[in-house]
């Protein structure tokens, strides 16, 4: 495989797996008490949704009109994570039982955490339809669907690896440092502004 090619596709890739996004937050959150096998297993989330989008663009079945589904997703997406944020925050200032360790939370499972934080975040689609599908036109054009089966094995590791570490370096301050009350009521109050951001990103788009 042409290494230039894989090195571009690394580099892109880090731009979006590191930007602080719903992913990143529901690694930190769910890490706090759960370590990092919950980053793992939502990142293992995040690819179920990923991969056959990559696959259906790489075929071409993508290149439809998907304002209204963008939109659709913005406003559900963002609700999502407002809920989230706000139910952290309570149980964050009431010293309650953390929302994370509650057995009969539905978004207790980081699988079923990573699959709705992907499949409802627009920006994550977009990111694909435009920056990633031009990595995808290219790979084609080098190696057919073997060059796409490079890149997005060149790209997927990156989100596995770095979303386990946050889950981990959060349970890690979940545990030892002092005052890790005050960090986690910041990721709350962060999840509502995501939140915000792409209900409001959804409504310009109407």
């Amino acid at each position: 495989m042409y290494p230039d090619f894989l090195v571009r596709v690394v580099l892109i890739s880090a731009t979006g797996a590191l930007s602080p996004g719903p992913l990143t937050v529901g690694a930190i959150s769910l890490g706090s008490s759960k370590g990092w096998r919950s980053g793992l297993l939502i990142s293992i989330g995040h690819i179920v949704v990923e991969l056959p989008l990559v696959l259906l663009i790489a075929l071409g079945i993508f290149y439809i009109p998907l304002k209204g589904v963008m939109i659709g997703l913005g406003l559900l997406g963002g609700a999502v994570l407002i809920a989230l944020g706000i139910l952290q925050l309570r149980d964050l200032l009431k010293k309650r039982e953390f929302l994370w360790d509650k057995h009969d939370n539905p978004f207790t499972s980081p699988l079923t955490l990573g699959v709705a934080l992907t499949s409802l975040n627009p920006l994550f689609i977009a990111w694909w339809l435009s920056i990633g599908g031009s990595l995808i036109c290219e790979a084609l054009g080098l190696m057919g669907f073997v060059g796409v089966v490079f890149l997005y094995a060149s790209h997927f590791w990156l989100d596995v690896i770095w979303l386990s570490l946050l889950a981990h370096l959060s349970n890690i301050g979940y545990r030892r440092v002092r005052g890790f009350e005050y960090f986690m009521t910041g990721i709350s109050v962060l999840m509502i502004i995501l939140g915000l951001d792409m209900i409001l990103r959804g409504i310009r788009s109407l």
